[in-house]
């Protein structure tokens, strides 16, 4: 009786001299246990490299202006990840609102907003989802932020950045009539102020002849480097009551 060869190319197995139903049975165990689990490999290495759908960011009705930046932070990053153009952009776009707001938004435009730009639905949708903040009122709880007692200086500085955003420290340049920013300037006083009492001088950490930019990015970097490790007793801590000093 003849040998049988394996029926895959540039495979060698054959058969010993049996029967050719032995011999089918043979080949069948052979390619199962051979051909079969070469072949699933690719699939499965497929399955594995499955990415996370991207979220849709979410805006309702009166929110705070921190609450919109972060939202318009997140729509750009949707937007580019999902390669929205055109209508469909705007229908996204109102589909991030909750369904109070897009009621309202419905009733102030009268009808559908599918047929404007983004830019106008964009606007529209901000004068019913921020409410504005008193900018005098902003900037005193900014002068009287200080940082927390298990707060690292990093998170101070993010908690300063995120409030001095609604602040709207801009002035008119008298030169060419331009918005100047300079919310970095208040930024670098407010964070010196505020961690002096931990460093004891700041002359030390203040770069000489360096932008408020860079100032505020050297200051952070040497505060961290100072941050203590355990528990501190900063000096606007009044959670220490003089009975448990005396303990």
């Amino acid at each position: 009786m003849p040998k049988h060869r394996c029926p895959y190319p540039e495979c060698e197995y054959k058969t010993e001299d049996v029967n050719d139903e032995l011999a089918a049975v043979l080949l069948t165990v052979h390619s199962n246990g051979t051909h079969v689990q070469t072949t699933s490999q690719p699939a499965t290495q497929a399955t594995t490299a499955k990415v996370e759908k991207v979220r849709r960011p979410t805006i309702s009705s009166a929110g705070s202006s921190e609450e919109w930046s972060y939202f318009l932070t997140r729509w750009k990053d949707y937007v580019e990840a999902t390669k929205l153009k055109g209508k469909d952009m705007v229908i996204q776009l109102l589909e991030c609102c909750e369904e109070q707001l897009r009621k309202d938004l419905t009733k102030n435009a009268g009808g559908l907003l599918t047929n404007k730009s983004v830019d106008k639905v964009m606007a529209a949708i901000k004068k019913l989802a921020v409410r504005e903040d008193n900018t005098i009122v902003t900037r005193v709880q900014l002068h009287n932020m200080c940082q927390d007692w298990d707060e690292t200086t990093r998170s101070f500085s993010a908690r300063l950045r995120d409030q001095a955003s609604v602040c709207k420290f801009l002035i008119k340049c008298p030169g060419c009539d331009a918005d100047v920013n300079y919310t970095k300037n208040i930024l670098c006083d407010i964070l010196t102020h505020g961690l002096a009492d931990l460093v004891g001088n700041t002359q030390s950490i203040y770069p000489p002849n360096a932008t408020n930019g860079e100032a505020v990015d050297a200051i952070l970097d040497a505060l961290s480097q100072l941050q203590p490790a355990k528990k501190t007793t900063w000096p606007w801590d009044t959670s220490l009551s003089p009975l448990s000093l005396e303990q």
